[in-house]
This record gives structure tokens, sequence and C-alpha cells, in this order.
């Protein structure tokens, strides 16, 4: 989740969104990374007061490769430096350590943390891979509803069950909650991505929610692929929950945009009443199959055993 259109423009965030004093809050000595960009450079040579860092290339250069995992050995302050006053060293293993500035540290590399993992696992760079996960969920959406004309999709012609519905709703409020954090408290953000925990009682009151409703979503993930494997055929259950992944992106990706404007707390608004109601009112299930207990919309043939319910 980055400080990004669909969850954490954090990549951005952590290169522009803080300032310097505010930088060596966000990691302690200790703490783990793992890198993310090609390469980061790292001189051998202490930064030394009133004396200038040594040129990329010099023989004083060292280069950690993508995917290594470093440890901060040291933070330094060298006010002198124009660039960035920050100095962290920091340390591949017992052979290879130097330093960089603090700035091109964090633009650099990842929390060697699960979810920190999981939260850059969404950033702006990813967007191209979730995008085409979207659109292949709606083509198969679309080509089912061209073969099927009575084929369960969420939201159209839905189960008898509020989970998938709920899922979207709550979905939406966690996107909303999101881009209020962007939008009022970024800094709060940033430093649960380097800090992060899954325990809601010890954070502060948004990001606690927000942990709380990311619980929820699991829970209801859970409850909706039971559902689904429970009320249809497998080859349908999958591109049920295949278009139900894609509309959950869907809404993520523009209730985490239209939210940092007011107008879209109103739509989230409104798209959560309309799918509660559009759901009580067409698909709540009303009836009971005598034969084999599924639930029914309306009497009739048991979409489950075919047996007559009148």
């Amino acid at each position: 989740m980055h400080r990004n259109p669909l969850l954490l423009l954090l990549l951005l965030l952590v290169t522009s969104c803080y300032n310097r004093t505010q930088e060596t809050g966000l990691y302690e000595v200790n703490d783990n990374f793992v890198v993310t960009s090609d390469t980061l450079h790292l001189q051998m040579q202490q930064p030394l007061h009133n004396m200038p860092a040594p040129a990329r290339g010099d023989a004083d250069s060292l280069f950690v490769l993508k995917g290594e995992q470093i440890v901060i050995a040291q933070i330094d302050i060298i006010p002198e430096d124009s660039v960035d006053s920050v100095w962290v060293k920091v340390a591949r293993d017992q052979m290879l350590m130097g330093w960089v500035h603090g700035r091109e540290l964090l633009s650099s590399v990842v929390p060697d943390d699960p979810v920190s993992k999981f939260i850059h696992a969404f950033s702006l760079r990813h967007l191209p891979y979730f995008a085409c996960l979207m659109v292949l969920a709606l083509a198969l959406l679309l080509a089912r509803q061209v073969r099927h004309a009575h084929s369960h999709v969420i939201l159209l012609n839905d189960i008898a069950s509020l989970y998938p519905t709920l899922l979207t709703v709550v979905l939406g409020g966690a996107a909303v909650l999101y881009a209020h954090i962007q939008r009022f408290e970024p800094l709060m953000w940033v430093r649960f991505y380097y800090h992060p925990t899954l325990n809601p009682f010890s954070l502060p009151l948004a990001l606690g929610l927000f942990v709380l409703l990311f619980w929820l979503i699991l829970i209801l993930s859970m409850a909706v692929v039971d559902e689904v494997l429970g009320q249809l055929p497998l080859g349908e259950a999958v591109l049920y929950l295949l278009t139900l992944m894609g509309v959950c992106m869907c809404l993520y990706t523009l209730f985490s945009l239209a939210a940092f404007y007011w107008a879209g707390v109103v739509l989230y608004v409104l798209y959560a009443v309309c799918a509660l109601c559009r759901f009580f009112l067409y698909f709540r299930p009303r009836y009971v199959c005598g034969h084999c207990g599924c639930k029914m919309h309306s009497l009739g043939a048991c979409p489950h055993c075919g047996a007559r319910n009148v």
C-alpha cells in the first residue's frame, strides 16, 4: 500500500514526503532491509565533516545487488552535506559494508518484513500487473455472459449469499480510509510501513481501524470462497471468484483515487447503499430447497439439485 493509486505511493513518499530530520526516525541500527533497485551504491570511506564524498566509480565504491539483504550498522549526521545530511552505514556481511545517503537508501530498499513486502507489492510499479488481472477477469466475465445468460456474477446475477457484496463494501471502505490517511496523515503511514504490526490496538485510531478492516477482509474472503464452492459447480465457482477479484481490484483502485477528494467519499456511500439494497431486494435467499437444503431466491426448480419447490 504505497503513496500510489493502488495502495501507497510509498516509494514516492519515501523519497519526497518527509524531511531530513524525519528520515532518521524511520529506521534504526540493526534494522534489516532487502535491496529492490538493480544496485545500491556504497562508499567504503566514512563521511567526515567538511570533506567531500567520493564520486561514483571511484576505487572506494562498493555495490549491493538487487535481492540481497543488508542491515543498518550506524547512522551519522553531516550537516555540511548539501545533498543529504543523513548518512547510513549498511552491511551485507562482514566483508561488504559501506556508507550511503539516507534518501538513496530508502529509495532502493524495502524493509525485510512480510507486512512491508506485502505493502510494497501494491506499489505503482506493480500497477500494470494488477491492471492485466482486472482486464482478464472482466474478459472472462463478458465471455461467460455471452455464452450463459444466467451465469452468476457479482452485483449482476449474484449468488444467494451476502458475503461477496459485503466483501466489496468493506474493501471499498478500506480504500477510502487509506486515502484519508494518505491525505491527512502521510507520515503516519510511512512509519507504519517501516515498523508494521498487525495488532490494531497498538496503532493510532485511523491505522488501527484500517488493520481491523484488513482482518475483516481476510475473514470475509474465506467465507466467500466457502459459500461460492458450496453453491456453484467448480468451474462456475472459479470464474465467479475470478470476476469477483477483478471487481474488487477495480473498486479498490477507484475508491483509493477518488477518496482523495470528498466526492470520492460520497461515491463510496452511494455504492455501499446501492449494492446492499440491490442484494436484499433481488438476491437475498427467501427459501430453502426441501430436498437438498440449498438456498433459493424464489420458488421453483432448485438450481442445485433440480427438485421442484412450490
